[in-house]
């Protein structure tokens, strides 16, 4: 986790699937902090950013855990 002001970063390289539950597992942790602090993440500001140089190699993206909608994604591959 990164933060500055009120804003957070949630990151994980991935290097094999057990990453991407990792990283869902901290997302959803994050939610049921968020959950029981009343501090509400605005998922109008959420999204998704993959930084890859194999773009074929992306997982679909889990559905936001507040609300269950896709986040708005990028895919940067260079």
């Amino acid at each position: 986790m990164a933060f500055f002001a009120d804003e957070a970063k949630c990151f994980r390289a991935k290097t094999s699937h057990t990453d991407c539950t990792l990283l869902q597992d901290d997302i959803y942790k994050l939610v049921e902090w968020s959950d029981n602090w009343k501090l509400a993440f605005n998922i109008d500001k959420c999204s998704l950013c993959t930084v890859t140089r194999h773009p074929s190699v992306t997982d679909p993206a889990e559905p936001n855990p507040v609300d269950y909608s896709p986040l708005p994604s990028e895919n940067l591959a260079s």
